[in-house]
This record gives C-alpha cells, structure tokens and sequence, in this order.
C-alpha cells in the first residue's frame, strides 16, 4: 500500500513537471496577425528612373520589379497603381525615387603593378518614402549597396548577375527601414 502510494506520488509529480514545461501560447494581434502592416491595407511602387549615366538601360525596370516582388513576399500588403490610391485612402505606402549612382571602381592595387585585384560595383537608390497613415513614418534617404569582384573577372558577363546581388541587398535594407522599426 506505501509502495503504491509512493509510486503514484512519483508518477504524479513526474507527469507535472514534464507538463509544466509545456505550454499553449495563443495571442491576438490587431488586424488579424498582420504584425506591423496591421494599419495598411496597400502599397505602390513607382518606377525608378535611371539617373546615372554609366547605369544599363535595364537597371531601372530590374531594380522596380525586384522591390515589388520582395514587398509582395515579405508582406501582407497588396501592389496597387498610384493612380488606384484616393486622396481620402490612407491605409497605404509610397515608395518612389531614383538610381543615383552606378559606379564600378577599383578596389586594390597588386603589389608591383597598377592594375587592380579586385574592383567594386556600387549602386545608389535615392528613395522617398511616404507613410498616408503615419507621416510620422516617412523618410527621404539615399541607400548604397556593393559588391566585390576579381579584376580577371569578364564584367560583361557577370554584370547582371552582380547587378541583381546588389538590387537584393538594396530592396532589403529599404523594406528593413521603412518597416522594420514600428
């Protein structure tokens, strides 16, 4: 009968502490789990243009699309046209702005010769950013991205390659800043 009563109590206080290590977490959030973006519904992309001479034509279509895309994937919120935004709508964002600069300059020099090791490709987006909810939100800022590559490297091609690794970078450091501190 004490073994008995024993051994329950053992099996007992067991079963409590392996269950009170588990635990059921539920919360809600406003907006149904739309964490940050719980306040907007839309967000628009405007074309950025080319203001940099030495840029490819194709910069200015593949910078604007992959932005579109990465707010498309790491948010809840729909792409609309400006022109689909009212002026009495204010459950949007606005994204807009320009290439600034596309450089490719060289990065070291080789010991006993002038020519250089390795060269940087640089990409600058000048972005103005406007929150219709929150203008508290909005900001005007220049977002510079790089990348490294070998001098015997053939730039043409691996250019658009490089190209895209920089606008990845780009795209995220502007999501990161424009949502990324509410």
């Amino acid at each position: 009968m004490v073994v008995s009563f024993v051994r329950n109590i053992f099996v007992g206080s067991l079963l409590i502490s392996v269950l009170s290590g588990c635990a059921i977490s539920l919360g809600f959030k406003p907006g149904g789990g739309k964490g940050v973006f719980f306040q907007l519904d839309d967000f628009v992309v405007n074309y950025f243009e080319i203001n940099a001479p030495t840029a490819p034509p194709v910069l200015g279509q593949s910078f604007t699309e992959s932005f579109k895309d990465l707010i498309q994937s790491q948010s809840p919120l729909e792409l609309v046209a400006e022109d689909q935004v009212s002026n009495s709508d204010t459950n949007y964002v606005l994204f807009e702005g320009y290439i600034s600069q596309y450089q490719i300059a060289p990065l070291t020099i080789q010991a006993g010769s002038e020519t250089a090791a390795q060269n940087r490709l640089s990409l600058t987006i000048h972005i103005d950013f406007r929150n219709a909810k929150d203008p508290s939100k909005d900001f005007t800022q220049d977002f510079t991205q790089f990348r490294d590559f070998s001098s015997d490297a053939d730039f043409a091609s691996i250019e658009l390659e490089l190209m895209q690794e920089v606008i990845d970078l780009l795209t995220q450091d502007i999501f990161d800043k424009a949502f990324g501190d509410w």
